[in-house]
């Protein structure tokens, strides 16, 4: 069954979790949260019907994963220069994914209801990756 709200509501309260660890200094906490965050936008983003454009869907999918890769990568920076080397590369690929996904969808002729959603999830899309 699709709840779009609940799914939000976990994705917005992983968000907030993860601000209040990098408040708190709590690396435990930010280890739980962080990874968290882009699933939990992925499983909102099914649930809310965004997918009914497939070739969207599939760019969007994989600016996210790698938004959630980079991420990962990104929590083991201080190990090794290589994970930091990791990190920016897949965030790069997915501003990539990001443009194309707003190019195809503003310019392709998608319907009212898909340019708005599609401009939410950016909206969204922003704010998380201003908290990375």
């Amino acid at each position: 069954m699709k709840q779009p709200k609940l799914y939000a509501l976990l994705f917005v309260s992983t968000a907030f979790v993860n601000l209040y660890s990098q408040y708190a200094s709590s690396e435990w906490l930010n280890l739980i949260s962080k990874p968290l965050m882009m699933p939990l936008l992925v499983a909102w983003l099914f649930a809310s019907g965004i997918w009914q454009n497939k070739k969207i869907a599939r760019y969007i999918l994989i600016a996210l994963f790698s938004s959630w890769l980079g991420d990962i990568f990104m929590i083991f920076q201080q190990r090794d220069a290589i994970y930091f080397i990791l990190g920016l590369s897949t965030f790069l690929m997915a501003h990539v994914f990001y443009i194309i996904t707003y190019k195809v969808a503003m310019f392709k002729g998608t319907n009212t209801k898909m340019r708005y959603s599609g401009q939410k999830v950016g909206c969204f899309l922003l704010l998380s990756l201003m908290w990375t």
